[in-house]
């Protein structure tokens, strides 16, 4: 009985340490696309303040999408623009929102 009771005990533990890798390993994945994301839109933000904006337009990445919109006139010629990252997995729709601030050409 005490073995038994063992085994049990055991499998119980030995599957919540599996569900624990389960999550972590989610989490990792997760982390990897809002650092490449993060990346992507200072990338895509630093390219507005060198060479402008003038439309909306998009970038594909392995792991996913980033979108920016239409300039939008602020006062002393600047420009306001919205950058939106998201993943391909469909579960996740939106790994960042971002917004840049640039001097209209």
């Amino acid at each position: 009985m005490e073995a038994l009771f063992a085994v049990v005990l055991l499998s119980a533990g030995l599957l919540g340490v599996a569900a624990l890798v389960s999550v972590s390993v989610q989490t990792w994945r997760r982390a990897g696309e809002m650092t490449a994301a993060t990346a992507a839109v200072g990338e895509i933000a630093d390219s507005f303040r060198i060479f402008g904006v003038s439309s909306a337009g998009s970038r594909r990445y392995p792991w996913g999408t980033v979108v920016w919109e239409d300039p939008v006139p602020l006062e002393d010629r600047l420009l306001r623009v919205g950058i939106q990252a998201s993943a391909l997995d469909s579960s996740r729709v939106e790994l960042l929102r971002a917004r840049a601030t640039v001097r209209a050409r």
